[in-house]
């Protein structure tokens, strides 16, 4: 959770540059801080983008299966009670990734991928690429019966220009 000043003067600074920002949340306490500060100030415009970050040191506990199933759903009813047309983006970093990831494909969430959150492929496998990451959940997508986004509908879903 970053202090409540740091975290005004990046979003009114990104917001400032033409730039429309993603808030990521490392835990569900930080749900609460964006919304006072952000929000309910109104610095931060709509659509809202949130990015939830889970697995790394000091934030949400990612070690049980179900805890990491508990934190996601958590946060993802605080987000929505905040805005129900949000638009939240998952990814995890470690061993956490594969879990969290697929539990929100599931929920229809966004999801984000590879090496920049997880070094290993599969257990015990290091990952080649980050093209392998992106593969293997477009299968996922594509099984579930939804569609992969194209780069230029990532950025039109991010309001990247």
């Amino acid at each position: 959770c970053k202090p409540a000043h740091v975290m005004i003067e990046k979003c009114r600074l990104v917001q400032e540059a033409g730039v429309k920002p993603q808030v990521t949340f490392y835990s569900s306490a930080d749900v609460d801080h964006a919304n006072r500060y952000l929000i309910r100030s109104g610095l931060l415009e709509k659509p809202y983008n949130f990015l939830l970050l889970y697995g790394l040191p000091g934030c949400s506990p990612m070690d049980d299966p179900i805890a990491m199933m508990h934190t996601l759903m958590n946060t993802w009813h605080q987000l929505k009670a905040i805005d129900p047309d949000c638009r939240i983006t998952v990814c995890a970093a470690g061993r956490a990734s594969s879990f969290v990831v697929a539990q929100a494909l599931l929920m229809g969430m966004n999801i984000r991928v590879g090496m920049e959150d997880n070094v290993m492929y599969s257990k015990g496998v290091l990952a080649k690429n980050n093209r392998q990451f992106v593969e293997r959940a477009a299968r996922v997508i594509r099984e579930y019966g939804c569609e992969v986004a194209t780069p230029d509908e990532a950025r039109q879903i991010l309001s990247l220009k």
